[in-house]
């Protein structure tokens, strides 16, 4: 699938209930993480089955609410797969979110090329959670090791 089949899939604004406004970042360059940085922060994998093959990896910070941004990654992949099952006549499964160990995601991220990515602000009250968002190819669990 092509990044401008992706870049259409991944939603601008998402309402998160009563939790406030999830909006996407302006396009920016490729986001690299170093493993320290990635030692700070939460990794979820939501893989994609079906027509679309890929993992999506949805970053947050640690300390947030795990429950809550697990949520909100369940929100994100569902749209995503809406949109491109509704626009491109794909049909696509997803599975349940894997929590990544800091290991995994260092060999996940230094492994795999991101197919797209997307940085999201989720605002409620007078809080500001940043989330980082990437479309990986599909990786077997051996790459990556059990989730």
């Amino acid at each position: 699938m092509n990044p401008e089949n992706l870049l259409e899939a991944f939603p601008q604004v998402v309402s998160f209930y009563h939790l406030g406004t999830v909006n996407a970042s302006a396009p920016s360059t490729t986001l690299t993480l170093t493993a320290s940085e990635l030692s700070e922060k939460v990794g979820l994998l939501f893989r994609f089955l079906g027509d679309f093959s890929g993992s999506f990896l949805f970053l947050f910070d640690k300390g947030l609410d795990l429950s809550i941004y697990s949520e909100l990654g369940n929100v994100l992949a569902s749209q995503i797969a809406t949109h491109l099952s509704e626009n491109h006549e794909r049909d696509i499964l997803i599975s349940p979110p894997h929590t990544l160990t800091h290991t995994q995601l260092v060999t996940l991220l230094k492994s795999s090329q991101p197919r797209f990515q997307q940085t999201y602000f989720h605002k409620h009250e007078k809080n500001l959670a940043t989330i980082h968002t990437f479309m990986l190819p599909r990786n077997s669990q051996e790459e990556i090791g059990n989730a």
